[in-house]
């Protein structure tokens, strides 16, 4: 995977496979690993799994404000990511699922 590093660089980075929802999905038709989920790097993978980013349907990257944008900055997130894949309608569908969650959490 490629990503922006903290100076705008781009690196090369391992990727994880993320799961944008539940395996129950399979029950409901979807293809498990083109629709349920994304390749981000570790560090994505973390702060998605614990809604503090979500992306847009457009593939661009949110931030949580539980986090100041200096801690992000240290860690390489920079709010100007993207991903780069197109996204399926499977996907935005998991993917709004997940929104749903972050913006919960926003207002918890």
């Amino acid at each position: 995977m490629i990503s922006m590093g903290a100076a705008g660089r781009v690196e090369f980075a391992p990727v994880r496979r993320c799961r944008l929802y539940s395996s129950s999905a399979a029950r409901r038709g979807y293809n498990i690993v083109t629709e349920t989920s994304v390749l981000l790097s570790p560090t994505y993978d973390a702060l998605f799994d614990r809604h503090l980013i979500t992306f847009e349907n457009s593939g661009k990257i949110i931030l949580s404000d539980q986090i100041q944008p200096s801690d992000f900055a240290r860690i390489g997130v920079t709010g100007k990511e993207h991903i780069r894949k197109e996204l399926s309608q499977g996907n935005k569908t998991f993917l709004q699922i997940h929104q749903q969650a972050f913006d919960k959490q926003l207002f918890t």
